[in-house]
């Protein structure tokens, strides 16, 4: 059929070319009717040229605003869709224009001589030839014309949306809704309610947000005679609609692109509200501003953020009175993967048109998963916890804390916990409480929750929206438990946090970071590995964290996503006292002890030992302590060691945080049952290493070894004992210099975190420490190397400096609160304090440690001293004859050849046997020690003391005559003692005391204190030819090592002027007329009565073809001839060690036909000479040179010698 174009009516239908019609009468005349007022009429896209459309959108809007004007309904026309889109675009452009991540510039200037600009196709000639008659119309200048286009992006794609008009300011793209739908874009957001834009339900201006009203109305009434159909269809709107024009006017800025050129159409700049404009009127009409407190840390206030959820069911405005909140609104964590606070203020409102503004939802507070605690629960007196018996921590995430302060967590979250479902698994649900304010809603309360179950069915409808469990296998420890916000104290806020952890159980953890109280500030916090425990399947290792922190964030990563948990330790807080405090350090071969007080008018006022209880703890971990009653509930304590505490899982961690970190408590056993009893001081000097690195780091690679009496059966080998003279052996080892320093560090920051809580464990003390004053006495033996005291004393000064921050200069330096103390003086002070006669007259001390025993002979009074000049002055000094001799417990507990052959010790070879015989399971433990040869000597038999199936004292009950070699060893020490004071013309005596672990021995020989008196009487008057004292005194010593730290105290909190001696003989005076002390390092060699002649200076000088060695030798049988010779001190000595033939024993040591050439007492003398060098000077007497192997040797031989009698 051929196509005929007519309009008129007409019935014939076979017309060909120009054929002839019917003759047409008005009749068949009909009126054309305009179709464009039809919904989804493509007519706008039947347009497609950019001129073309620049005057269609200029048509519409004059069409639109006549029937505005005319007070016609509008429709919904194509007319009325071209305005809407054109308004639909100005508002995009309103609120993001600026936004390189939504829109690209491209500006095209049409020249009338460039015949090229569309190419050079005949069709793009056409083109350019109607351009170039636009051109030459207005509104277009000088025949150019200028239109920008506008790409809408979305990621990485982007689509032609439109470009500027000098008309209607915009035109939009024919094509841009099709594609924008085609290709999958998202829906676009304007400013109002439940609505987006480019859909085909049209609106006109007046059904816009009043802000953008109003931005059009400005936008207009600065345009030209171009835009003049665009200006007459607002200002007629305005007329019809008066009210929607009264809106706030937005601040505005330019829109620009490319190096900062605006966009402009038809000469008027396109401009957009300010992000800051965007911002304010949001926080000023939003319902949903979180309601912060007061003391809530959040900085930003100006903008108060929002709370929102994904289909939170709440009414209000949203970002304007125009925008409500639509609970259609979806808000996945996926599309606000924010972590950082600083990300989250950044984000985009969700549904707003790309509003930049701050907002929280659900899944920035809630955790993915509820870490639990293995078998143990949480300490709620340490940390922060929301339920009863709570065994995980909170599934909180920090940045909550950075709007709600931490301290009234319990305002806003609440935990509920219950049992349901098959199996009736454990649920645990987290509610939380968001107070929101805004200018309609007023304060209201916004509540979300999450549930939590083990390995929830998530197919099922009853756990569909519940999320698992993660298992933590471990536990932490923090040290110290303290926290200041003085300012003259913040260096004290300074952590190790120890994590230990299974291997083969749970979900291993990822990181642990530690949060300040804003919930966003971290702390550098370096983790290090330290140790993995393959038998028990636990790893250890130690955070330093450098500065305060409030949360303590655990971190698990499974399948690629990020879970944890908040813990929030409830630190001890502290402050500066006002009391002043010392505390003294006796730093012992074999054991180490600290006793303190408090210092009141230059006296120390009730000194105490160390200790650390329930009131004042200085390491706290995340376990409950278990409350152990006793005595039908007439007792309870709580014991952190308990494995009840701990639980089953982690039971090991129990002993490894014994070993490698802080002790729980420090003080008496709690009780006979007490399943692991505190540490006790005095403890044993050593130091424990998992790894042996350039720099050390306290708890990350050793720390103080308070475990290693418990440990040796189990893990010795990390222990390091007699750290202190091991360093005498090589200065320049950094290695032991190291050990020596981290014992030192770790004592003074146990004794920094302990003074700073005695306002609440000193009684009716609530003053508390100036630790700013604090003083530190450190006594040192007489008989220590100049070099090695002074390296010790270095070391020790640099760790104060570290650990207490002190100045450099003027009364609060290291070294002004520092006080030396001469070892062997320090028992006096302790005894004068209990007795003031004791000055009166002579006194001695005995302190018997592991390496060296100390003497002093004290005489008190006036001395006459003699000046350069010739005159003499009269002074009170306190003379202090020191004495400090390498004769000490390793000459009886120690092994000959060998330091890690126990086998080479009578004493221990006869409690073998013993207990082999006795305890076959305890001997086989014991054996598998001695054959490891990992454990020094005399360590194992320090251990063997203590050691509950059967302790090594036993031994002397079964074998009395093991007694003997202890005897030898008391009565060569008051050998000593008696020569010295016959060579001064000194008076035997009055009082005698004992100090040192080692004395201890003493109690073991004598069960009888006078018996004790009456041999020491006795001996000391025997050996010197002088008689005793009739009121001779041995005070009774409860714990003989604590006492040197005692006179310490007392001593140190108003040390004496001290008087050198003048080697030089200037004879100088002190101004001073206060008493002095004058310590005088005395010298006996032991040489015979008759040979004081013989010139003896270094070691060198005691050879063995040296007059000064046959002397000594000689003096040694001297001693024996009158040990063994005299008829009562044998007797005596016989019945009180219960004992026959005492006499016999001295063939041992006398029996060689040349007792310079041969024998026990020569061989000891060898090799004790061996380990000196022959040019040093001889400051640690020779006279004990023949005793320090022999006492061995006779130990082994009555061990030799029971055995065989016993059948053992």
């Amino acid at each position: 059929m051929p196509h005929i174009f007519r309009l008129h009516k007409g019935s014939i239908t076979n017309i060909l070319d120009w054929k002839l019609t019917n003759k047409i009468t008005t009749g068949d005349l009909r009126d054309v009717v305009d179709q464009t007022d039809v919904a989804g009429s493509s007519a706008g896209s039947s347009i497609p040229t950019p001129i073309a459309r620049l005057f269609l959108f200029n048509t519409a809007f004059q069409l639109i605003g006549n029937q505005i004007y005319n007070r016609k309904a509008i429709g919904n026309s194509i007319y009325s869709a071209l305005v809407s889109e054109t308004l639909d675009l100005l508002e995009m452009l309103y609120l993001n224009g600026s936004n390189s991540e939504m829109f690209r510039y491209e500006k095209w200037t049409f020249d009338k001589d460039n015949k090229n600009f569309f190419g050079k196709d005949r069709h793009h000639g056409l083109l350019f030839e109607s351009f170039k008659q636009a051109a030459a119309q207005a509104p277009f200048d000088n025949n150019q014309l200028d239109i920008t286009m506008i790409f809408y992006k979305e990621g990485q794609r982007e689509i032609l949306i439109g470009g500027t008009s000098p008309f209607t300011f915009v035109f939009l793209s024919p094509n841009f809704k099709r594609k924008h739908r085609e290709k999958g874009f998202k829906p676009i957001t304007g400013l109002t309610t439940h609505e987006h834009l480019f859909t085909n339900n049209y609106k006109q201006l007046h059904e816009r947000d009043e802000s953008f009203i109003s931005y059009i109305h400005t936008l207009v009434n600065n345009a030209g005679p171009s835009f003049a159909r665009f200006a007459d269809y607002v200002n007629w709107t305005k007329q019809l609609y008066p009210s929607v024009f009264e809106g706030e006017t937005a601040e505005l800025e330019d829109i620009s692109y490319g190096n900062n050129m605006p966009l402009i159409a038809g000469n008027i700049r396109i401009t957009k509200i300010s992000d800051t404009d965007k911002q304010i009127k949001v926080s000023k009409h939003s319902d949903f501003k979180i309601d912060l407190p007061p003391d809530s840390p959040y900085v930003d206030k100006a903008l108060t953020p929002l709370f929102l959820y994904s289909n939170m069911d709440y009414k209000g405005q949203y970002t304007s009175p125009s925008n409500l909140w639509s609970n259609k609104t979806i808000i996945s964590a996926l599309a606000y993967g924010e972590t950082t606070l600083n990300n989250i203020k950044n984000r985009e409102l969700p549904g707003a048109g790309g509003i930049a503004y701050p907002f929280f939802s659900k899944f920035d507070f809630f955790e993915k998963s509820l870490v639990t605690l293995p078998d143990y629960i949480l300490d709620d007196k340490k940390f922060v916890t929301l339920i009863d018996d709570q065994d995980f921590i909170l599934p909180i995430k920090p940045v909550f804390f950075n709007l709600f302060p931490i301290k009234d967590i319990k305002k806003y979250v609440k935990v509920t916990r219950a049992f349901s479902g098959h199996g009736k698994k454990q649920e645990v649900t987290v509610q939380i409480t968001i107070p929101v304010n805004g200018p309609t809603m007023h304060k209201r309360n916004i509540t979300i929750s999450q549930t939590y179950k083990q390995n929830p069915e998530v197919h099922t409808e009853h756990d569909r929206d519940k999320y698992p469990f993660t298992q933590y296998y471990g536990i932490l420890g923090i040290f110290p438990f303290i926290h200041t916000d003085d300012q003259d104290l913040r260096f004290t806020n300074n952590y190790t946090v120890a994590s230990f952890e299974k291997t083969n159980e749970g979900d291993p953890v990822n990181n642990i970071l530690f949060f300040k109280n804003d919930g966003v500030s971290k702390e550098n916090s370096p983790a290090y590995q330290r140790a993995e425990y393959k038998d028990v399947n636990t790893r250890s290792s130690y955070y330093q964290v450098n500065g305060s922190f409030d949360i303590i964030q655990i971190n698990f990563l499974k399948s690629s996503v990020t879970h944890g948990g908040v813990i929030l330790p409830r630190f001890q807080e502290v402050k500066k006292g006002t009391d002043n405090y010392i505390y003294a350090i006796d730093f012992g071969t074999s054991n180490t002890h600290i006793e303190y007080s408090r210092i009141d008018n230059d006296q120390a006022v009730d000194v105490k030992p160390f200790e650390i209880t329930e009131n004042g703890m200085v390491m706290s971990m995340l376990n409950k302590p278990a409350l152990i009653k006793e005595q039908d509930g007439a007792a309870e304590y709580e014991d952190y060691g308990n494995k009840k505490s701990f639980g089953s899982i982690i039971d090991s961690v129990r002993v490894i945080t014994a070993r490698e970190f802080v002790p729980f408590q420090i003080g008496p056993k709690k009780s006979r049952t007490a399943e692991f009893p505190a540490v006790s001081f005095p403890f044993r000097t050593a130091i424990f290493e998992s790894h042996s690195v350039a720099q050390p780091q306290l708890f990350s690679h050793a720390n103080i070894g308070f475990n290693i009496d418990r440990d040796v059966l189990v893990y010795n080998q990390g222990y390091q004992t007699n750290i202190k003279w091991q360093l005498e052996s090589s200065l320049t080892d950094t290695q032991k210099q190291n050990r020596v320093k981290l014992f030192f560090r770790q004592l003074l920051l146990m004794i920094r975190s302990h003074a700073l809580l005695l306002d609440r464990t000193v009684a009716n003390r609530t003053n508390g420490c100036d630790i700013n004053t604090l003083k530190i006495a450190m006594s040192f033996p007489m008989s220590m190397d100049t070099d090695l005291k002074d390296a010790l004393s270095k070391y020790f000064t640099e760790e104060m400096k570290t650990v207490f921050k002190t100045e450099d200069s003027g009364e609060r330096a290291a070294e002004k609160r520092i006080v030396e103390v001469t070892e062997s003086i320090a028992p006096y002070y302790k005894l004068l304090k209990q007795n003031n006669n004791i000055k009166h007259d002579i006194y001695c001390n005995i302190d018997i440690g592991g390496g060296t025993s100390d003497i002093v002979l004290v005489k008190y009074g006036s001395e006459i001293s003699k000046l350069a000049n010739n005159t003499t002055v009269e002074e009170e000094l306190l003379t202090c004859y020191c004495n400090s001799i390498m004769f000490a417990g390793k000459q009886l507990w120690g092994g000959l050849a060998d330091d890690y052959n126990p086998t080479d010790n009578g004493f221990l070879v006869f409690y073998l046997k013993l207990l082999q015989k006795r305890n076959q399971n305890a001997y086989e433990e014991i054996q598998t020690l001695v054959n490891s040869r990992n454990i020094r000597t005399e360590d194992l038999v320090s251990y063997l003391f203590n050691y509950e199936p059967y302790k090594l004292e036993h031994i002397f009950s079964e074998c009395r005559e093991l007694k003997l070699p202890l005897l030898l060893h008391y009565s060569a020490l008051l050998y000593y003692i008696a020569k010295s004071c016959k060579a001064k013309s000194m008076k035997l005596p009055k009082t005698l005391s004992f100090s040192g672990k080692g004395s201890e021995y003493v109690g073991i020989i004598f069960s009888s204190r006078d018996h004790l008196k009456s041999f020491t009487a006795k001996a000391l008057s025997l050996f010197s030819g002088l008689p005793i004292n009739p009121e001779f005194e041995i005070p009774p010593t409860v714990n003989p090592k604590v006492i040197t730290a005692q006179g310490s105290v007392l001593y140190g909190a108003k040390p004496l002027l001290k008087k050198e001696e003048d080697i030089f003989g200037a004879g100088t005076k002190n101004d001073a007329d206060e008493p002095r002390i004058f310590p005088v390092k005395d010298e006996y060699h032991g040489l015979l009565d008759n040979d004081k002649d013989i010139m003896v200076r270094n070691y060198g000088d005691f050879k063995e073809s040296m007059p000064a060695y046959a002397s000594v030798m000689n003096n040694a049988v001297e001693f024996l001839d009158v040990f063994f010779g005299d008829a009562d001190l044998v007797r005596g000595s016989e019945r009180a060690l219960n004992i026959n033939n005492l006499t016999k024993y001295k063939a041992f040591f006398t029996g060689a036909q040349d007792l310079l050439a041969s024998g026990p007492l020569r061989n000891s003398f060898k090799t004790a000479l061996d380990d000196k060098n022959k040019f040093g000077a001889a400051d640690d007497s020779p006279f004990f040179f023949p005793f320090k192997t022999s006492l061995i040797e006779l130990s082994k031989q009555i061990a030799s010698e029971a055995i065989k009698v016993k059948g053992l």
